[in-house]
């Protein structure tokens, strides 16, 4: 685990908040005395956050037009063609809307401010045409700050810890849960035009820590986690790491559940059961019947 050194702020600035937004965190971490921390965002939605870009929502669930999603969907240089059409037009990480047969890139979900009237978008989506791109995108890049217009991904909270009162992991859908991840978005709106408070889809911060996912998910979902067979394994569970945790003010990295669960050892926070690493683990249990989904294996 890393504490706040210069090599630490330059991992969080690089892989997880925008540097324009880390001292706004910093100071709402520092005034209402709470950690949270988050998973990587990764460079192509850091950049789109420092354009002004829209931050989806749990209502969005495609993929970021980023590399890794690119190869994917396409193969060998034809993956690279793509790659380097959508960075020279200036569109990698924005959440692209991809064929459901094909795979392949075919527009980019916008805000609803984004100001078209008439047909050329299609519910929130704006049609692209990866073989004449420049073209394609010329109504887009004619509206003023463009690049604030369509979705990125947002800041996904990995923990939530409250220092009022003993150190405690913060409820679900609780009133503390919604003011720590308000402070948040008030100190970035104060700092970022382009996110006024009001405007919630430029919120960065869309949900509560994946911490309370599953809790979540059983008291505000628990019909579709039923149809579903479950609740989602990546997201039950602790990870990915490393994870950016700013406490009080000061960023740590941890770079696994062992470091993790050190930083709440370390801050009087008790971590919740079924992350904790090691024996004693309820964990949760695997739905065969549907790849990627878990149930618990006993009530956490």
């Amino acid at each position: 685990m890393f504490g706040n050194n210069s090599n630490v702020r330059q991992q969080v600035k690089r892989e997880f908040i925008w540097e324009g937004h880390m001292e706004a965190i910093e100071k709402a971490s520092r005034e209402g005395n709470f950690a949270v921390s988050f998973r990587a965002a990764g460079g192509p939605t850091l950049k789109a956050l420092s354009k002004g870009a829209a931050a989806k929502g749990h209502d969005i669930l495609e993929k970021t037009i980023k590399p890794g999603s690119i190869r994917k969907a396409y193969f060998g240089d034809e993956a690279s063609d793509v790659i380097d059409k959508v960075r020279k037009e200036s569109i990698e990480g924005y959440v692209g809307h991809w064929d459901k047969e094909s795979g392949h890139l075919q527009g980019m979900y916008m805000s609803s401010r984004h100001g078209f009237s008439g047909g050329l978008i299609n519910g929130n989506i704006y049609p692209i045409d990866l073989n004449n791109l420049e073209t394609s995108l010329s109504s887009l890049k004619g509206k003023e700050n463009w690049a604030a217009l369509p979705f990125t991904g947002d800041y996904d909270m990995h923990d939530m810890i409250s220092f009022t009162t003993q150190p405690h992991s913060v409820p679900s859908a609780s009133l503390e849960e919604m003011k720590i991840i308000n402070h948040i978005n008030q100190r970035i709106a104060q700092c970022d035009s382009n996110r006024p408070f009001d405007d919630i889809e430029h919120n960065v911060i869309r949900h509560g820590p994946q911490v309370n996912y599953p809790a979540f998910a059983m008291d505000k979902e628990r019909e579709e986690v039923r149809k579903r067979g479950g609740i989602v394994k990546a997201v039950a569970e602790p990870g990915e790491f490393p994870v950016a945790i700013v406490s009080k003010g000061e960023w740590t990295i941890a770079n696994d559940i062992y470091e993790l669960e050190k930083f709440y050892n370390r801050v009087g926070a008790k971590m919740k059961v079924s992350w904790r690493p090691g024996a004693g683990n309820p964990g949760f249990v695997s739905n065969t019947e549907k790849p990627g989904m878990v149930r618990f294996s006993r009530k956490t």
